[in-house]
């Protein structure tokens, strides 16, 4: 199994203009990671600041904001990290989930759910 590399497209919550760039599919990271050059030539707002642990044990902070991100032509809103010079540039779980998508390692790829589960009353 190797890695799982996709392209996706970032905009504004506001505007149709958009950035599309390539991301490592990473279902171990939570949030999506995105350059911050990117997203400040977008005019992608910092609205919180949060601590991020790396995957060598290092915690630093990182601002977040509100975008865009499509991927197989699904655009769902999500709230993604602005990433510094050496942070990877990745495709984390809550995009990846909130576009009803899953990662097939073996074919290295992003694949639809065949369904979606949900609760409900009664």
């Amino acid at each position: 199994m190797g890695e799982v590399v996709t392209k996706i497209k970032v905009s504004h919550l506001a505007n149709k203009k958009f950035v599309e760039i390539e991301t490592l599919v990473d279902t171990g990271a939570t949030y999506t990671v995105i350059p911050s050059k990117i997203l400040e030539d977008l005019n992608i707002s910092k609205i919180r600041r949060i601590n991020v642990e790396f995957a060598n044990g290092e915690v630093e902070e990182r601002d977040m904001g509100d975008v865009y991100i499509e991927l197989e032509n699904v655009r769902v809103p999500n709230q993604i990290i602005f990433g510094k010079e050496k942070d990877a540039i990745v495709l984390g779980l809550i995009t990846i989930e909130s576009a009803g998508m899953t990662v097939d390692p073996i074919n290295r790829k992003l694949l639809f759910l065949p369904k979606i589960h949900c609760y409900k009353n009664g």
